[in-house]
């Protein structure tokens, strides 16, 4: 019996909004290559298990593979990561590898375009059309891929049933990112959570470091368990961190609050509305070059988050929490 060709693709490394941007890749793959095996490697120790939790529910995914990025990662993955990885063994020696009929590795395809164009604010291609590009498929759609289980569900509404929130309005809120400078002051969640609460609509915390006095919360949860969550909630509030990407992709409505970002690189195919910071400060969105940060009064810092006030934030949350998921999927508007 002949062997049946295979495609290898290798990515080990990022958060969990950009292996859930880079799901796209597999819709990509099958379409142009319907006859060839899709394996994965990914890391399983790597963020808790979170990147194989977001492999393992994608349907177009045929074999996942685990080798954390110490045991075997690309030579571009090396040069990179150098301080990290550099004296790591190179996947490109694994039979794995040589037997394929296309390895790629995706390790460092947003590195190398992002790094090159933040420093003159020329990031225009968003993440998942980078990995796209790297990996050569343009595929017929680039929202991401997550299917939830129907086990998934009934143990999400199980949960909603116990805490009292089936048949409310609940809206899931985020305030912090990976990188602290994402994030939002937590004195403001507190405001939000506040008028949401006078208006009759129930927000949870999704943040392990955010604790509000009569506010609940969902934190501790696997990847796996915590986005059917999501996707029971009406809206989903949050800044630029993995928590859009995971509530987009299952067509939770999202307000997504982005300072020295461009929404327009992560929100693209999401159901929801995003800050345009370019509206609100000439040097927005910065891409972390945060000149604003050499101020010496730390007020002057990172105004371009600052300036999103409570009240909008409510108003737009509402005004989400009202439409629901009725309307087609567009752009995101804006704020």
């Amino acid at each position: 019996m002949a062997r049946k060709p295979y495609i290898l693709i290798v990515r080990q490394l990022g958060g969990i909004g950009d292996v859930i941007m880079l799901s796209c890749v597999f819709r990509g793959l099958r379409e142009k290559y319907p006859e060839h095996t899709l394996k994965y490697v990914t890391a399983h120790i790597y963020l808790g298990g979170a990147l194989t939790d977001v492999a393992e529910h994608n349907p177009y995914i045929d074999e996942i593979v685990w080798i954390e990025p110490y045991e075997g990662c690309s030579l571009r993955t090396k040069q990179v990561w150098g301080q990290y990885y550099g004296g790591c063994p190179s996947i490109e020696d694994e039979i794995l590898w040589k037997k394929a009929d296309m390895a790629v590795c995706l390790n460092t395809a947003c590195v190398d375009y992002e790094w090159e164009n933040m420093h003159n604010r020329s990031v225009k291609k968003p993440r998942y059309q980078i990995w796209c590009e790297a990996a050569g498929v343009v595929p017929s759609s680039y929202a991401p891929i997550y299917r939830v289980t129907p086990e998934e569900r009934e143990k999400a509404k199980r949960v909603f049933d116990e805490r009292g929130w089936t048949g409310q309005k609940i809206v899931g809120v985020g305030i912090n990112a990976c990188d602290p400078k994402r994030g939002v002051a937590s004195s403001k969640t507190q405001q939000v959570c506040i008028g949401l609460q006078k208006a009759g609509v129930i927000p949870v915390t999704i943040d392990n470091s955010a604790s509000i006095p009569g506010v609940q919360s969902i934190i501790g949860h696997r990847l796996r368990d915590l986005i059917p969550l999501l996707e029971r909630m009406d809206v989903v509030v949050s800044v630029d961190s993995g928590l859009i990407h995971m509530a987009g992709a299952v067509g939770t409505p999202v307000v997504g609050l982005f300072g020295p970002t461009d929404y327009r690189m992560r929100m693209g195919n999401y159901l929801g509305s995003a800050t345009d910071s370019s509206t609100m400060m000439d040097c927005a969105p910065c891409w972390y070059s945060f000149k604003c940060r050499r101020d010496i009064n730390p007020a002057e810092h990172v105004k371009c988050l600052q300036k999103i006030t409570p009240d909008v934030i409510i108003e737009e949350t509402l005004r989400w929490v009202d439409r629901g998921r009725k309307v087609p999927l567009t752009e995101p508007s804006v704020l």
